[in-house]
């Protein structure tokens, strides 16, 4: 059972009822995402392995290979991409020092991650108020 918190109301969602909503009956997941193919890989929710191996293949390389995962699938990332044949990839991910890419964010000084700086963020550490930006992930 799964549990989707939206405010402070908890639903719960059995597997069964997520791929009915997000699978087609060929096992493609219809939210065309890295974090979807990520998500999908790491929770076995797609029959059709291999169709979701393509997709993810895809996705990155119309991305020029840039991580595109945000705060959801970023922790899985590298784990998921390895546990499916995809080291090298994993790897180039995790050294990109372009941005996005977490080396380009301690090139620029960072010793945390933050989520898309705006221009004037990154010139500015100041700009940031990270009181607000930690209570909001809390």
């Amino acid at each position: 059972m799964l549990q989707f918190c939206i405010g402070t109301h908890y639903l719960p969602f059995t597997f069964a009822e997520v791929k009915r909503e997000y699978y087609s009956q060929t096992g493609r997941c219809c939210v065309r995402t890295q974090t979807a193919m990520i998500l999908t890989l790491k929770y076995h929710l797609s029959d059709n392995v291999e169709l979701t191996k393509r997709q993810l293949e895809k996705l990155f390389e119309e991305s020029g290979h840039k991580l595109k995962t945000g705060f959801v699938g970023t922790p899985l990332l590298c784990n998921v991409l390895s546990d499916n044949g995809y080291d090298e990839l994993a790897y180039e991910l995790l050294l990109n020092q372009e941005y996005p890419g977490w080396l380009n964010e301690v090139k620029l000084g960072a010793t945390t991650v933050w989520a898309e700086p705006t221009e004037s963020d990154r010139k500015d550490f100041s700009s940031i108020d990270t009181e607000k930006f930690t209570a909001s992930l809390a």
